[in-house]
């Protein structure tokens, strides 16, 4: 009976130490996709975020080039603005959440919720893609308009070429 025991604990311990190692590279794993998602978030709000300024220096250009709509444009302009700063903020929110998961001071049980969940990693991907390109669809829409009125050819959309190695340093 007594070898019995200990061969079911012996049974039960390399189980527990199976399971263990299994969440332990789960563990990993998300920390590694969450640190992906980030560099990714990053790349796509810096883009974004260039391309709302571009948007705001067109606009500043249409109040002096259309003085009549000069209004509309401030109204704009303002608008513009506050979207800017919204999104300078969510910026360093989702830096600051996606930093603790990568840098391992995140509970491991939370790292799905962060990878996966609402406000999580990939959420965050798919809604700051959705807002680019709508953004790919006004910046050149600004650009070619601002470019009838001056005469000239229209400006490239700015492109984020930075590098995003060391965001949680």
């Amino acid at each position: 009976m007594g070898a019995g025991v200990g061969a079911l604990v012996v049974v039960l311990v390399k189980a527990w130490e199976a399971h263990h190692q299994r969440v332990v590279l789960e563990g990993k794993d998300r920390q590694r996709q969450i640190g992906t998602y980030l560099e990714a978030n990053m790349a796509l709000m810096d883009e974004n975020l260039a391309m709302m300024d571009q948007d705001l220096e067109n606009e500043r250009l249409l109040q002096m080039l259309v003085p009549e709509q000069r209004e509309r444009f401030l109204h704009f302009e303002a608008d513009r603005g506050d979207l800017i700063l919204k999104v300078r903020g969510i910026r360093e929110q989702v830096r600051s959440l996606e930093c603790r998961a990568v840098n391992g001071k995140m509970p491991r049980r939370d790292f799905q919720y962060a990878l996966e969940g609402q406000g999580g990693a990939q959420w965050t991907y798919r809604l700051q893609r959705e807002q680019l390109l709508k953004e790919w669809v006004m910046n050149p829409t600004l650009a070619l308009l601002v470019a009838s009125y001056q005469g000239k050819d229209i400006q490239d959309p700015p492109r984020t070429t930075a590098e995003y190695d060391r965001i949680c340093d």
